[in-house]
């Protein structure tokens, strides 16, 4: 078992690197820089939106080697990053054959050579951003762009919503929706409806055009080919609301966007359950909750009994196919509250946490953790793996560690530090069992397939 991998102390620049560059090794040597390296350009918006954890740099650059974004898409990418972080330094990366470092091209704040390293960039972002021209912004690809086009013109004024001097943008509470995973759609409406001057607009999210009415105009809000749905006003004309689709387009295809980065982010890409990232974030969020409401909270830390020898033995196939069914098996013992994360090669963490409290009265915290520790064991051994052929029957087993919030330890990393201490235990004495720590009975124990009742029951405790 191992901890969270610690955070470089005193990073002051977090710095992210789209695709694969010499750049990445000569920054990684300097501990000051938290460097997170983005192989696609999507990616690189989701990292920026999503910093590691609340002690992350506030100052962040992103390096984008020339080439790394189709020429035809640069602009897009630029203009989402915008979005995201108007603070931060955007620098393009070429080869050039001087080496010399050039001023801003109107979309990167500055163009830097690929042999950058930690002195030069720290030498450009002190420097400040040169407030380049800010790109267009991003347009559904279904319909040309003008040259110079705003975000949504009004089409008639409308004095009283006017921003005063000083006023947030409109769209920012649009984005500070979209940043923080909340839905988007009714703040779009309304600043539609702003915009507009027209009270009566409004966004139907259906594919299908909706029945024709006499006085109400409709106009389809597509992103690259595809109709997401359609706006729909009394009092605007269809010339009118043709501009509003292009800019709601924009808005809708940044939150699916979003979306998709928050699950790869969050997600392990073999089984489907929680990753790292997600636990070193949870964790400490459900544990704040649980000290503030004196509710227990149970982290239980396991691996799979002696998987690299299976891997050796039956190939890497057979290794992902137990992981993907242990995983399932999890996932199908515990909770709709608790948490199933992957958090190494065999390695799983599973918070279980009730942030309302047990639902049933009569359940014991955490006895009631253990009994559904015993079932999954059970499960586990019992489970036949096609891949493993004739040998699979009683192959399979786990162990690990249970620790309990607060008698086991009152802080993230006590938690897990005793969890996986417990879980060290039960590999020296023999494998295939969960200890865990003594809980509010004050007396520990052990937990084995034949701790459970052998009657068939649910899997899952209420």
């Amino acid at each position: 078992m191992s901890s969270p991998a610690p955070k470089p102390a005193g990073a002051d620049l977090r710095v992210i690197v789209v695709g694969r560059g010499a750049v990445e090794s000569r920054l990684r040597k300097d501990a000051s820089i938290e460097l997170i390296r983005a192989r696609e350009p999507l990616d690189a918006i989701g990292e920026l939106a999503h910093p590691i954890d609340d002690e992350s740099p506030r100052r962040t650059a992103v390096l984008t080697p020339r080439g790394t974004v189709p020429p035809g898409e640069e602009r897009e990418f630029v203009a989402a990053l915008r979005r995201v972080d108007p603070g931060a330094m955007l620098i393009a990366l070429e080869s050039t054959t001087d080496g010399a470092e050039r001023a801003g091209d109107g979309l990167y704040d500055a163009v830097a050579p690929a042999w950058l390293d930690a002195a030069e960039l720290r030498r450009l972002t002190a420097r400040g951003r040169a407030a380049p021209t800010i790109p267009a912004p991003i347009r559904a690809e279904s319909r040309p762009a003008p040259a110079e086009a705003p975000v949504l013109p009004a089409v008639r004024s409308a004095p009283a919503a006017q921003s005063a001097p000083g006023e947030c943008e409109p769209d920012l509470p649009i984005l500070r929706a979209a940043l923080s995973g909340a839905e988007i759609v009714g703040a779009c409406v309304n600043e539609m409806r702003r915009r507009l001057a027209d009270p009566s607009a409004t966004f139907i999210a259906d594919a299908e055009a909706p029945e024709p009415a006499i006085g109400r105009a409709a106009y389809p809000v597509e992103h690259r080919g595809r109709t997401l749905g359609w706006i729909v006003s009394r009092e605007e004309s269809s010339a009118a609301l043709a501009r509003c689709a292009d800019w709601l387009a924009c808005w809708l295809a940044l939150r699916e966007q979003q979306s998709q980065l928050r699950q790869a982010a969050f997600t392990d890409a073999l089984t489907g359950v929680w990753n790292r990232r997600y636990f070193d974030k949870f964790l400490p969020s459900m544990l704040n909750h649980a000290r503030a409401r004196r509710h227990e909270l149970s982290l239980l830390l396991f691996d799979i009994d002696n998987f690299k020898q299976f891997n050796d033995r039956f190939g890497h196939a057979a290794g992902d196919d137990i992981l993907r069914e242990v995983s399932k098996l999890l996932r199908s013992v515990v909770r709709p509250c608790d948490r199933v994360c992957r958090i190494g090669g065999d390695e799983f963490a599973v918070v279980f946490y009730e942030p309302h409290g047990p639902r049933d009265p009569s359940s014991r915290h955490p006895q009631s953790i253990s009994t559904l520790a015993a079932r999954f064991q059970r499960q586990v051994q019992n489970r036949r793996f096609p891949k493993l052929g004739s040998d699979a029957p009683g192959m399979l087993s786990v162990s690990g560690g249970l620790a309990t919030f607060p008698w086991d330890a009152q802080d993230p990393e006590s938690l897990i530090a005793r969890a996986d201490g417990l879980a060290m235990e039960s590999k020296n004495h023999g494998k295939n069992m969960i200890l865990f720590g003594p809980g509010h009975n004050g007396a520990g124990g052990v937990i084995t397939p034949r701790n459970v009742d052998s009657h068939d029951g649910p899997d899952h405790l209420s």
